[in-house]
């Protein structure tokens, strides 16, 4: 009597499992890294939106009414303003009320700041925002009238605007 052997050695289906295996692990390691690549870009997007954000919250300050002076790298010595140091741009203003408002953008630790201090009924009132974070540098130079200001980061590399 013959007996027809029906099925797979255990060789064959060792190297098939093998190769299963293989593939699984290359498909799990390119998935992950797309996932990767794509938090990435997703960062990097988030990113550039925050820093055109931060941008034209910066050219709004150009734009307000009530705009009295714009000085560039003023040096300061007061209490409200000892810790300004290296390029600043100050924006004074003057409201409706007569109070006074100064708004001095600056870098601080790897942070573009806006510091406001205003004067109300003779209460000095001081308040700090950031910008926008991961700042290498905050450059600002004056060329006749035009007051540029040069914004680098490394995530979106350099921005250069003038008032």
């Amino acid at each position: 009597m013959s007996k027809n052997k029906r099925g797979y050695t255990l060789i064959e289906s060792i190297v098939v499992i093998a190769i299963v295996f293989i593939l699984g692990g290359i498909t799990i390691g390119l998935s992950f890294e797309g996932v990767k690549d794509y938090y990435i870009s997703l960062y990097n997007c988030y990113y550039e939106d925050k820093f055109d954000n931060a941008l034209l919250n910066i050219e709004s300050l150009w734009k307000s009414s009530a705009i009295v002076a714009i000085e560039i790298n003023s040096s300061f010595d007061d209490v409200y303003t000892s810790e300004i140091t290296g390029d600043n741009i100050v924006v004074k203003f003057k409201e409706i009320s007569g109070n006074e408002k100064t708004k001095i953008i600056h870098l601080s630790n790897g942070k573009l700041m806006l510091k406001t201090i205003s004067s109300e009924d003779g209460k000095i009132k001081v308040g700090n925002n950031t910008i926008i974070d991961n700042i290498n540098d905050f450059t600002v130079i004056k060329k006749g009238k035009l007051i540029y200001y040069c914004i680098s980061s490394e995530n979106s590399g350099v921005r250069i605007r003038c008032i």
